[in-house]
């Protein structure tokens, strides 16, 4: 997925509206809403012009719409405050290499 404009955008508004977390909601479905708008629409027409079905592009749509699940870490996000929370720095150093040489492992049998 392309996420260019839409990262840029993200950033900017978290920083613009930290003030004030009801504009920073709206801006983020706003956001959203044109996201997943543009890349349906670029989707739809780039399989017209190929002259492919349309339903095709139906069903990997499921997976822009699934970028609307992002809207709920702004509430994560508004509950946070302030403080740092426990230290599980190792936690996550050794789950990043070990998920990988888990799903390694899982290719390599499959």
């Amino acid at each position: 997925m392309y996420y260019g404009i839409y990262g840029v955008f993200t950033i900017y508004f978290f920083y613009k509206y930290r003030e004030d977390f009801k504009t920073l909601v709206k801006k983020q479905v706003f956001l959203n809403v044109i996201f997943v708008a543009v890349m349906f629409s670029i989707g739809a027409l780039s399989a017209l012009s190929r002259g492919e079905n349309i339903s095709g592009v139906l069903t990997n749509s499921l997976g822009l719409l699934m970028q609307s699940i992002s809207l709920l870490s702004l509430f994560l996000i508004k509950r946070y405050n302030g403080e740092r929370g426990r230290s599980m720095k190792y936690l996550f150093y050794t789950f990043y290499p070990a998920h990988l040489i888990i799903l390694w492992i899982i290719k390599n049998i499959v």
